[in-house]
């Protein structure tokens, strides 16, 4: 993969030209070097050089990351934790739960020398602020091999890294870490699963960056962890750690509360691709949420909210919750057993019957099911948006009706905004067609053209083809305006509209200036053929004076 190669030459590359500069200039004192590996001192040019390779590598390969596999890695978890730890990072705790994460205990307060000022202590190290990349590229290897105490855990060891393994640790992890920028620079929702795989590799020694590329992918990562959240347990961690990771990172990122990440998203794609994961999910914290948007403004946004609740209220009812016995204050019980929890059908039932309350509507039924109620409110909410729509219909009506099309249009278009798919969207196709046509004789042949386009894509399949016909004209004498011929369009018109006599008249035009451009070409050609032979014939003539004899 390309990315491999880039970050190679780069790391090469980059690490060469920061090493050169200070041998040329001085050649008796050569740089300070790491004896391991070959590191300069003072690398900030081989990774400001890496760093924009690695960058580059990420745009380039962003389709070929999503399909990577950053799961199987050739050393073992202590050369990695070694490593990260090293470089003041931190991992989980693995040898208990408490505390969740290990890091290194920081280095002890410099020693006060008497007759002199009490010398500053370094600020503590801040694992949630490292750059992992710069890191990396910047500690000295020969850490790996030194031991050191860790944080609250004076117990704990790590076995060192041996020399010669140290060097291809460290590029294996920047490699991971190249990739995993490369996953997250796509934006994509695809990326999320990846990364969230590496995070339980290893007794998720990557963990800690894994999540911050996640959260890096932006509002696109939502849905996917909203999945991952409910999802089955992955082969390298239960269900119970793979939930907490999922809504750690959507705490994180603030969107852990369904109505937060509702209200939140940028647009209406990722709107209806989060509505569509809870729905996939049952989530019991969205249905109130979602019930909320099943009367959305946009259509993408209802439909997927409509879909979404229907899955909460359609089926086989869910498995009903346990039932036990509450302890009493006083070591009594309650007399009859109550559920544990309830259930997401349950939740949706008192969402509905809350809804429809609020709406004032009453259903015939003594004890309507999930499905009815929100049947009915469905139903109220359509009957509304058709009143509203008719009188949107009625001022366009009586706008056209009355010779302002741009008022007709205005209404027009408010209504296809909202609701693109209306049965309605043969009425409106002639008024795009007249304002079409009054485009065209104002001179305004680029909004005569969309707008006659748009006549073709509101209207029945009969209206469309004459429609069609007018359309391509106008791009055809758009192109005639601009200097061009296109011929393809009025062919077109031709063939939908064989009586149209003005895209006729236009080929028959074309047709004659090919013909004529034919003989003119036919002309010179000749023309030019028979100016060869008369300089050919006179060469000739002056080649047989100049050989006749002398008298």
């Amino acid at each position: 993969m390309g990315l491999f190669l880039l970050l190679l030459l780069g790391f090469h590359g980059g690490l060469a030209q920061a090493g050169e500069a200070p041998a040329a200039a001085a050649p008796s004192e050569p740089p300070a070097l790491v004896p391991q590996i070959g590191f300069p001192a003072e690398p900030a040019a081989a990774r400001a050089e890496l760093a924009r390779r690695v960058a580059e590598a990420a745009a380039a390969d962003a389709a070929q990351a999503l399909h990577i596999d950053l799961t199987q890695r050739p050393f073992g978890v202590d050369a990695y934790r070694k490593l990260f730890l090293a470089m003041w990072a931190q991992v989980p705790n693995w040898k208990s739960g408490d505390p969740l994460w290990i890091k290194r205990a920081e280095p002890p307060p410099p020693v006060r020398v008497p007759g002199q000022p009490r010398p500053k202590r370094l600020p503590p190290h801040e694992p949630e602020k490292l750059d992992w990349f710069e890191a990396l590229l910047a500690f000295d290897l020969v850490e790996l091999g030194q031991p050191f105490a860790f944080e609250g855990l004076p117990k704990v060891e790590l076995p060192p890294v041996e020399p010669a393994q140290r060097d291809a640790v460290r590029r294996d992890a920047l490699l991971v870490l190249a990739q995993m920028k490369a996953l997250a620079a796509t934006h994509r929702a695809e990326a999320v699963e990846p990364l969230f795989r590496l995070a339980f590799v290893l007794d998720g020694v990557f963990r800690d960056e894994c999540g911050r590329q996640i959260r890096a992918i932006g509002d696109a990562a939502v849905a996917p962890l909203v999945r991952l959240q409910y999802a089955r347990g992955l082969p390298t961690a239960p269900q119970s750690k793979q939930r907490r990771y999922a809504v750690y990172q959507l705490d994180r990122m603030d969107r852990a509360r369904p109505t937060k990440a509702l209200a939140t998203a940028p647009d209406d794609r990722i709107r209806a691709e989060l509505l569509k994961a809870y729905g996939e999910a049952r989530a019991l914290d969205a249905v109130e949420p979602v019930l909320e948007q099943v009367n959305a403004q946009s259509h993408r946004v209802r439909r997927e909210a409509r879909l979404a609740f229907r899955r909460y209220v359609e089926g086989p009812p869910p498995a009903p919750s346990p039932r036990r016995k509450r302890k009493l204050p006083g070591g009594r019980e309650e007399s009859e057993e109550k559920p544990d929890y309830l259930t997401y059908r349950e939740v949706a039932e008192l969402a509905l019957a809350r809804r429809l309350t609020e709406l004032g509507l009453s259903l015939p039924e003594a004890h309507p099911s999930a499905l009815a109620m929100f049947e009915a409110i469905i139903a109220r909410d359509d009957a509304e948006r058709a009143a509203e729509w008719e009188r949107a219909f009625l001022s366009a009506r009586e706008h056209a009706d009355a010779g302002d099309l741009d008022a007709a249009l205005a209404d027009y278009e408010g209504v296809l905004a909202h609701d693109p798919t209306t049965s309605r969207r043969a009425e409106i196709a002639p008024v795009f067609a007249r304002a079409a046509e009054l485009r065209r004789k104002n001179g305004q042949l680029d909004e005569a053209a969309a707008m006659a386009w748009k006549a073709v894509a509101l209207a029945t399949e009969t209206d469309a083809a004459r429609y069609e016909a007018e359309a391509s004209f106008l791009d055809a004498e758009r192109a005639a305006r601009q200097g061009k011929v296109d011929e393809a369009a009025l062919r077109r018109t031709l063939q939908l509209a064989p009586d149209h006599a003005a895209a006729r008249a236009r080929l028959r035009d074309i047709e004659r200036g090919r013909a004529w451009q034919a003989r003119r070409s036919i002309l010179l050609a000749a023309g030019a053929i028979g100016a060869l032979l008369l300089l050919a014939l006179g060469l000739l003539l002056w080649g047989r004076r100049g050989r006749r004899p002398a008298p």
